[in-house]
């Protein structure tokens, strides 16, 4: 039993680790072993299990027990969403970072907190694990950035859609209120990590430590997702990439846009008429970006002339009907 008490290290700021299970019992075991093998210790670590049906909970347990730095949260199932909020709700750290049940962490990931005070973002390398081959996915240079100067720098996607590989204050997130949607099932990472950084002045870069994400087949993220899921998801990162400026949404839009169109046609359960009344929608709100969307010029030739007639029935159809 570790009875290390959490605020007893000078100078060394607490950090609240945030790990939501459902049904992770193949991985759960290396993610929480590396966390609590840390070579920084002065972190408390946040299970929310959120009702597995497999035997994560009692892997939580287990580890519960050989520890005092887990609180862990048994819940209904509820969501990735809900488990983070909960996390948010019991965190006292100074810092707060996520750590996805089936992911884990290098030795010396917490070390990144230490003398980045100043700092109110802290984002590192991610590194891609996939049939146990491990590939760097996502690298920074060491440096620290003002927003305006962040922003201009890197786009969202790939640099910092996911929420693994950030460290965010808990004063900010309080005091902002901020929380993630409970109600998606796609994209509530890439928008929390929005609504946050609107409020950051510095944000620092490490390639220090890193963050192995796990390429679970079947995963959510891989799977292909409906365009119901994704519309809410566009919906909410257009009102978000808003409160930045004209240049940054610009920029930052087009994958999102891509990510919708995709759906939309991909999206088997949608019957014709349903997918040429969405796309007609997409016409008036977002021509611009359709515009761009679609490189053939016969396509986008028809696509002006349905802009300037005033109809866009004849272009819709005839993009259904290619993909049907």
């Amino acid at each position: 039993m570790i009875n290390k008490d959490l605020n007893s290290v000078k100078n060394e700021p607490l950090v609240s680790i945030i790990v939501p299970v459902f049904n992770k019992e193949n991985y759960l075991r290396e993610c929480l072993d590396s966390i609590i093998n840390q070579d920084y210790q002065n972190f408390e670590l946040i299970v929310v299990n959120d009702g597995s049906t497999d035997g994560s909970k009692i892997i939580c347990e287990e580890y519960a027990a050989k520890t005092d730095k887990i609180i862990l949260v048994h819940k209904e199932n509820g969501g990735v969403s809900s488990a983070r909020n909960i996390g948010l709700q019991k965190a006292k750290g100074e810092w707060i970072t996520f750590v996805d049940g089936d992911d884990y962490i290098s030795k010396n990931y917490l070390n990144v907190v230490l003398d980045k005070e100043d700092s109110d973002f802290l984002i590192v390398d991610i590194n891609r694990v996939k049939d146990e081959k491990v590939k760097r996915k996502l690298h920074f240079e060491n440096e620290k950035l003002d927003l305006s100067s962040f922003l201009q720098k890197f786009k969202v996607y790939p640099n910092y859609a996911e929420l693994g590989s950030k460290f965010m204050k808990r004063s900010i997130i309080e005091h902002r209120k901020l929380s993630f949607y409970s109600n998606l099932s796609y994209g509530e990472d890439t928008l929390f990590n929005l609504k946050y950084l609107q409020h950051c002045r510095y944000i620092a870069l490490s390639n220090r430590s890193i963050y192995f994400y796990r390429d679970v087949q079947g995963s959510l993220s891989k799977q292909t997702l409906s365009y119901q899921n994704i519309k809410p998801y566009y919906t909410l990162i257009k009102k978000e990439l808003n409160n930045f400026s004209a240049d940054f949404y610009s920029n930052n839009i087009k994958f999102p846009f891509y990510q919708l169109i995709k759906a939309l046609y991909n999206d088997k359960t949608l019957p014709p008429k349903v997918k040429e009344r969405e796309l007609e929608t997409i016409m008036v709100d977002d021509f611009n970006l359709m515009l761009n969307f679609y490189k053939n010029s016969k396509v986008k030739f028809l696509l002006l002339i349905s802009k300037r007639l005033g109809n866009t029935a004849l272009f819709s159809k005839y993009i259904i009907g290619k993909i049907k």
